[in-house]
């Protein structure tokens, strides 16, 4: 009973810290990104709003200045019907057509109301407002409210987002002398619908990852939890019968041998336990390049959105198909580059621009470059050379970053897929003495790829698969034997080297080569280290177990190890037989 609660409370605990820390990661995630990327946005709009007070200012100065004028000799209803008042109306509604420009109000610097889409807010009184007295002393305010209703200029709307500046009018940018305050209204709702969507998508992504892995885990867990159970039940039963029996060698031996399987086992979750951390990373880093990638998408997004309705209107019919060209070719290079080649490409491109006269042109061949062009640039010499060069290439540069995040995305996602179904496939386990028609360097495989974090510090790998056919063989334990040998290679080369995995056919059978760089084995070690509980690691880093169990694996499937070893080079040689490994005899199984 004793037990089973025991088991019971380590799967509660196991189970309820996961959905926890999943919780929380979570919650953070999407608190993180709607703060973000809501503060991005009334910053964006701000300045999107800023151009347009300027503009309208520019093009609406006559009227504007008019109204502002006359506004202290008219009472409200005369200024509503102001002939200024009325083509100041016109105009500011011709403007923000196809613009998401809803309302505009002007007041003078006392806070009166001289002008507003919605006339019946004429000679409202809104020098009390903070928004009001920030712009009159020169800092634009901008707000992010939501309206049930709200009287737009093209009639009412319901339900929007609405981004509300209040920005001071000029009668002089060199002077600084604010002479009123405008108001404009922008609707930013299908921008905070698209961060709603993309904050779900997000949302599902991290959902379905940590959800993989917290299966994975889960599975581990549960079968750890079951081994240990039962071993302790044997190592109970086995203590009592030492205890009564205690001249009967034989007997013991016997016993030992009945646990050869939960030994292979232990000794793969005692290397699994060594390599959580690092198999933790190769999934926190595409976890954080999908983070990374997203967070840059959406802020691309942003800024795509907004600009893109200006391409009709800066470029010709003929300048939008060179500009989508740009892009194509952009999407399409996927070359990669060191940092090298960029420098000297980068001094040809500006080299190249400044031959046309084009402004700032190591900064413009640095944008080329991050966009993804690196070639040709006299292809786009009519978008270079362009008024709206800097607006054309800032918001190229922000279209093909979301393809390029995008594919940052896809191989992250992928990443992570690969290293969950390596240490699926490493933590299965099947004792049913059921063989499996397997192909070698599949098993070689997936410890390849469990041990990848301490590999790719300063280990090269060295492949020389040749064509080898599947075969009839325990996989499971044949993994074990893969993960022995490539783990001591790896500790003999604590200060890096090379790992050379060969496969070929050999003598009616296939033959396995594990080579490394390292320290070697002298000759008086090596002759014990198939020796069961033989190690020359420091205590606690092995069992000397590994090459015992090893060993025996192999001569389970009617095979041979060997090893060969001399300063700085060691090599073990495994043969399995082609023929006749379908007739593995059961006694053969649990040979000592």
């Amino acid at each position: 009973m004793k037990s089973k609660h025991s088991k019971f409370k380590l799967l509660q605990y196991f189970s309820l810290s996961s959905l926890i820390s999943f919780l929380i990661t979570l919650i953070f995630l999407n608190s993180f990104y709607r703060n973000h990327t809501l503060k991005e946005l009334i910053v964006f709009g701000e300045e999107t709003n800023i151009a347009l007070a300027k503009s309208f200012t520019n093009s609406l100065w006559n009227n504007l200045v008019l109204v502002l004028s006359e506004q202290k000799t008219l009472n409200t209803t005369q200024l509503r019907d102001h002939p200024a008042t009325l083509s100041l109306q016109q105009a500011i509604e011709d403007q923000a057509e196809g613009l998401s420009i809803v309302k505009v109000k002007i007041y003078d610097t006392k806070g009166n109301t001289v002008f507003s889409t919605d006339p019946d807010q004429i000679g409202q009184d809104k020098s009390q407002s903070k928004g009001f007295i920030a712009a009159k002393s020169g800092i634009p305010v901008t707000q992010l409210d939501h309206r049930d209703t709200f009287k737009a200029i093209s009639g009412n709307i319901e339900e929007r987002k609405l981004l509300s500046s209040y920005l001071p009018i000029y009668n002089d940018e060199s002077t600084n002398k604010i002479i009123g305050v405008f108001e404009l209204y922008s609707d930013v709702t299908p921008l905070t619908e698209q961060i709603n969507r993309t904050q779900i998508s997000i949302s599902l992504i991290v959902t379905l990852v940590l959800a993989s892995l917290y299966l994975v885990l889960f599975g581990i867990v549960k079968r750890a939890d079951k081994l240990i159970t039962k071993q302790n039940i044997e190592l109970q039963k086995s203590r009592t019968k030492y205890q009564q029996q205690a001249e009967n060698l034989q007997e013991t031996v016997k016993e030992l041998k009945l646990t050869q399987q939960q030994l292979i086992q232990q000794e793969k979750l005692a290397a699994l336990g060594q390599l959580v951390a690092g198999i933790a990373h190769e999934v926190n880093t595409p976890l954080g390049a999908i983070k990374a990638s997203a967070n840059d998408n959406t802020q691309a997004l942003v800024v795509v959105v907004a600009e893109l309705p200006y391409l009709s209107e800066y470029l010709t019919q003929e300048e939008r198909g060179i500009f989508f060209q740009l892009i194509n070719n952009s999407v399409t290079n996927k070359s990669i580059l060191s940092s090298s080649e960029k420098r000297k490409l980068k001094r040809q491109i500006a080299k190249n621009l400044e031959k046309y006269e084009i402004e700032d042109a190591r900064n413009v061949a640095d944008l080329l470059l991050d966009i993804g062009i690196d070639n040709k640039v006299e292809n786009y010499l009519s978008l270079l050379t362009h008024r709206q060069a800097d607006w054309i290439l800032k918001l190229a540069y922000n279209l093909t970053c979301l393809m390029h995040n995008n594919r940052i995305i896809i191989t992250s996602v992928e990443k992570a897929s690969k290293v969950v179904f390596a240490l699926k496939n490493y933590a299965r386990f099947d004792n049913s003495e059921t063989k499996q028609f397997v192909l070698i360097t599949e098993g070689i495989e997936t410890v390849l790829e469990i041990y990848r974090n301490q590999l790719k510090q300063n280990i090269n790998i060295c492949r020389d698969y040749q064509t080898i056919p599947k075969i009839w063989c325990y996989g499971d334990e044949l993994i074990q034997v893969w993960t022995n040998l490539i783990h001591n290679s790896i500790q003999a080369m604590k200060d890096g080297g090379q790992l050379t995995i060969a496969t070929s056919l050999e003598n009616e059978g296939i033959k396995v080569e594990i080579s490394d760089s390292g320290c070697g084995i002298s000759s008086d070690v090596r002759e014990r280290i198939f020796e069961p509980f033989f190690t020359t690691k420091p205590f606690g880093e092995g069992s000397g177990l590994g090459l015992s169990i090893s060993k025996k694996i192999v001569e389970k499937h009617q095979g041979t190890i060997a090893v060969d070893s001399a300063p700085g080079h060691t090599r073990f040689i495994v043969w399995l037989p082609l023929e006749n490994n379908e007739h593995i005899s059961s006694n053969n199984c649990q040979t000592k």
